[in-house]
């Protein structure tokens, strides 16, 4: 199917297509920015800090989920975050026993995003669901 649109000279790329490409592009820098969690310095922060989730024969192909946990403080509001790429093309729900309890929401700056498909990302108790080819991150206080 990709290959198939790749190939396509009728597709032609608009200044509304470039735009939405920007907009993206300085959200997901606003999202990392947000949290030191995103640049944890050292293998043993990382091996401390983060976990995956969607692992073994249950998994769900094409989704790639990771949960960075670190403590509070000045660089970083939140105790744990997830994110989720969705390589699928169908809407996917992931549960997980490691989400219950954690309050997730969708991270501030994908909550107001200029991209209505990431707003359609939602968590409840232990499990989150994410639209078609979208990367989601929540994040719990």
């Amino acid at each position: 199917m990709y290959r198939a649109l790749l190939g396509n000279p009728a597709l032609k790329v608009s200044p509304a297509d470039v735009s939405r490409a920007f907009d993206h592009y300085r959200e997901m820098l606003r999202v990392r920015y947000s949290s030191s969690l995103f640049r944890m310095e050292t293998a043993a922060q990382v091996q401390q800090g983060l976990t995956f989730l969607n692992v073994g024969p249950a998994q769900q192909p094409g989704v790639i989920a990771m949960k960075l946990s670190g403590a509070v403080s000045a660089t970083n509001p939140y105790r744990q975050v997830l994110v989720v790429f969705n390589a699928t093309g169908q809407s996917v729900t992931l549960n997980d026993p490691a989400l219950t309890g954690l309050n997730l929401s969708l991270h501030p700056v994908l909550a107001g995003s200029t991209d209505p498909v990431v707003k359609g990302s939602r968590a409840s108790g232990g499990s989150v669901t994410v639209p078609a080819l979208t990367t989601a991150v929540f994040v719990s206080q």
